[in-house]
């Protein structure tokens, strides 16, 4: 399996990854950690898992197998379980993990495992694991933000099941700290781009949005893009996003359509969007959403200044799913470094100020 490592013995750490396609929960679980650890004292181990499998028996087995290491996973879009893991002296991990009935609190809390890495290792890095559906996910990162603060690199996504340890959290976020001898760089980048003039949101309700040009926002946006009769909605909003205008210079917010009210004919977004904010509708051209691979990638080495990574973590939005040619960049950034991949339903990439929540992006860090 693929495994990158240093040689310098006093601060050596490893990466390595792993994969299993047996049909066994318990068995897939196991033996992709095991493959995962490369070296010796594991620090940190991340599992995800193909929701056709019980999570409980894969969060059991993978426990077993992480030996001493700190471990957190999710639920996987992908197929099998997959396991990445980080090891050596030269790392240093602590998890938590919260219930979400205040998204930002629950951010917060789960960030503060912080706390628990060694504090003489220069760099650090917070994933975050979050449920979708359990209230804001940008209130989560905000909430994780303001423990973190801007020197930290701050990456993960959003999936329906988590796993800490040897438990099986829902609704939920659950977060690894990891301390670094080395630096940690952060890319994000989606690709896709307005196909029409940006409409208005006139009246909304939280994540629902009402109105758009003062019309009902569900007829607005099937006109937008000329949706035919008998759609089968949720796969086709997976391809028709809304963009939110981001910074100056910086690549739109995506805003994922998950869901749709055909009586009162409104629409669910995975984030609010208030009344007075401007939306672009969006479409991804393959060659371009392939290309916001690369560029993701390259944003997220740039921290390492030309230093090969020791290896990549990816969380890949399901909307990229079958485009050919990405997972191929991605290995052809990490070199011969591992590669951990996961396929989420909203990424976590935070850059620069405290917005990191994406929609159909690719975000990556990049390990140093």
């Amino acid at each position: 399996m693929p495994h990158g490592r240093e040689t310098d013995p006093a601060v050596e750490r490893w990466a390595g990854a792993g994969h299993s396609d047996d049909s066994d929960p318990a068995r897939a679980g196991r033996a992709a950690v095991a493959a995962a650890i490369t070296g010796d004292d594991p620090r940190l181990v991340l599992v995800f898992a193909s929701p056709r499998y019980s999570f409980e028996a894969v969060a059991t087995a993978a426990h077993g197998a992480a030996k001493t290491a700190e471990l957190i996973g999710c639920a996987d879009a992908g197929e099998g379980v997959s396991a990445f893991a980080l090891g050596g002296p030269g790392f240093s991990a602590a998890t938590a993990s919260a219930g979400c009935p205040d998204p930002r609190t629950a951010g917060e809390d789960a960030a503060r495992c912080l706390d628990g890495i060694d504090d003489q290792l220069p760099h650090r890095a917070l994933i975050v694991l979050a449920d979708p559906l359990a209230g804001d996910p940008q209130e989560v990162v905000r909430g994780a933000y303001s423990v973190a603060g801007a020197n930290v690199s701050l990456v993960g996504g959003c999936a329906g099941v988590q796993l800490r340890g040897d438990r099986v959290h829902r609704n939920s976020v659950v977060a690894a700290a990891l301390g670094s001898s080395a630096p940690f760089g952060v890319g994000v980048r989606h690709g896709w781009r307005p196909v029409s003039e940006p409409l208005l949101v006139t009246a909304s309700d939280g994540d629902w949005l009402e109105k758009l040009n003062d019309r009902p926002a569900l007829d607005v946006y099937l006109e937008c893009f000329a949706a035919p009769e008998g759609i089968e909605f949720k796969r086709f909003a997976l391809r028709h996003p809304f963009g939110v205008a981001g910074a100056r210079g910086r690549e739109a917010q995506i805003r994922a359509v998950v869901d749709a009210d055909f009586d009162s004919r409104t629409l669910r977004c995975n984030t609010e969007a208030a009344v007075g904010t401007l939306v672009w509708p969006m479409d991804g051209a393959p060659e371009a959403v392939l290309d916001a691979t690369t560029l993701a990638c390259e944003q997220a080495l740039t921290p390492l200044r030309g230093r090969p990574p020791l290896g990549l973590l990816a969380f890949d939005s399901v909307a990229r799913a079958g485009l050919g040619g990405a997972r191929a960049r991605i290995s052809a950034a990490a070199g011969d470094a591992p590669v951990g991949s996961l396929g989420t339903f909203g990424e976590i990439a935070r850059t620069s100020g405290s917005a990191g929540f994406h929609s159909h992006a690719l975000a990556v860090l990049a390990i140093g």
